[in-house]
């Protein structure tokens, strides 16, 4: 077994480390997981830095599980819930569950590769064999009441359940707390014992929200097999510069699944965050050296103007994600939109300059940046048109961001909000407001 000296040291110098339940680095580590609750169809980034530490721990050699708690889910975990969670029926459950253990499965292989082109230092050799995803139904799915009372129920402390920050805000609020949310932390408890016991795990990994579902598994394993058998960190929250945390719940998730958040858009998320963030990130979410990372912040703060970092951490976690040909559509479409490199009507007219095997719109095509103007609306006054297509939430928005001169169209600012535009069948346009880039292309 691996020693696990080498591997906190990575962890801590990554800041991957928020609190720990008894670790330290001459722990003996025999087995790691992570879970993760069938909620959604695809893993968030929020999701991606608690999985980020299993994956150091899989490359470098140390038995790693990822869980997907297809049977917890359904009960609702309450943490940093100020009401229940929408039911999802079973058959979402069962979609859902599917697309997360392919998508971890996808992943393990991803990890292995990036981890290569990073020149990743490792103690061990990463091994296939030590790769496991596993769902807790099939430890629940037998079980009864009278076998969960006796099991689970008889080692709790309810004074102890209580006191967690999940369930005692909860019942402070006006919606108050289910029995089944309240018994979601023994489930995640009795998880971490069913996995020391059948595959010798002894650290679970969470999110730093996770917190007090993952002491109560700590206790729960200590109670049940005695001290030095469980261990627990949790890693920092992946939050906005004003401190609201990135997931489902907050409504501004950045998904790792392509389908819904595209290679373009994920590198242009990372590319708009606050300066501060960046080496955190880099740290965080890529296997670049430490070391590699100091020599680029040293490199951006020459010439921060051309936000070397931004593009550093953007183009990695979109290579680690979805490989080397996203990464290429990625920066292709952010130059097309962002460098200003249009005609002097500020529109691409058709032949467009060689853009490898694709035509520019087939190339923009493949990103959230596109959006097609239907016939039918073409003629509207473009604060009309910029609400049909989706652009605005509602044509006042529109208006308002027009008539303050926030909104280009091609080279020109607009003013007017209710101008119609005229351009020619089959015309690309970029048009930008704020941060955001689009490429409205004018169908036949």
């Amino acid at each position: 077994m691996p020693v696990f000296q080498p591997l906190w040291k990575q962890l801590s110098l990554r800041g991957l480390v928020a609190q720990t339940a008894r670790v330290q680095a001459s722990t003996n580590i025999t087995g790691v997981y992570t879970g993760v609750d069938p909620t959604a169809n695809s893993l968030h980034l929020g999701n991606l830095v608690a999985f980020m530490p299993l994956f150091h721990a899989y490359l470098n050699g140390f038995p790693s599980f990822a869980l997907v708690g297809d049977a917890t889910a359904q009960l609702g975990d309450p943490t940093g819930r100020t009401e229940s969670r929408t039911r999802l029926s079973k058959r979402v459950f069962s979609e859902n569950t599917s697309a997360l253990v392919n998508q971890l499965s996808f992943l393990s292989q991803r990890v292995v590769s990036y981890a290569r082109y990073c020149d990743y230092s490792t103690t061990d050799t990463p091994d296939e064999r030590n790769w496991h995803i596993v769902q807790n139904s099939s430890w629940y799915s037998g079980m009864g009441l009278l076998d969960f009372l006796n099991k689970i129920g008889s080692t709790a402390r309810v004074n102890q359940m209580l006191a967690r920050d999940s369930v005692s805000s909860r019942l402070r609020s006006p919606t108050g707390l289910s029995f089944s949310e309240f018994t979601y932390q023994l489930l995640q408890a009795y998880d971490f014992y069913y996995l020391a016991t059948h595959s010798n795990v002894n650290l679970q990994i969470g999110g730093n929200d996770q917190w007090g579902n993952v002491t109560a598994g700590v206790d729960f394993v200590h109670r049940k097999l005695g001290d030095n058998k469980a261990f627990a960190l949790t890693t920092p929250l992946l939050t906005t510069s004003n401190g609201v945390k990135f997931g489902k719940s907050t409504g501004n998730a950045v998904w790792i699944d392509k389908t819904k958040t595209d290679a373009y858009a994920l590198y242009q998320f990372f590319v708009s965050l606050p300066d501060k963030m960046i080496p955190i990130l880099l740290k965080q979410l890529t296997f670049l050296s430490v070391e590699r990372i100091g020599e680029l912040e040293q490199q951006h703060s020459r010439k921060p103007e051309d936000r070397l970092l931004h593009r550093a951490l953007a183009s990695h976690v979109v290579y680690f994600l979805h490989g080397k040909d996203a990464v290429d559509t990625a920066i292709k479409v952010s130059n097309i939109l962002y460098a200003s490199k249009r005609n002097a009507q500020g529109f691409y007219w058709p032949p467009e300059p060689d853009y490898g095997n694709h035509s520019l719109k087939d190339l923009l095509q493949k990103t959230s940046a596109f959006v097609k103007i239907p016939r039918a609306i073409q003629s509207l006054p473009v604060c009309r048109l910029l609400r049909e297509c989706g652009l605005f939430n509602s044509r006042k928005e529109a208006s308002d961001c027009i008539e303050n001169g926030k909104v280009m169209l091609g080279n020109e600012i607009l003013k007017d909000s209710n101008l119609i535009t005229n351009f020619p069948p089959e015309s690309l346009v970029c048009l930008r407001f704020g941060k955001k880039a689009y490429a409205l292309y004018f169908a036949e």
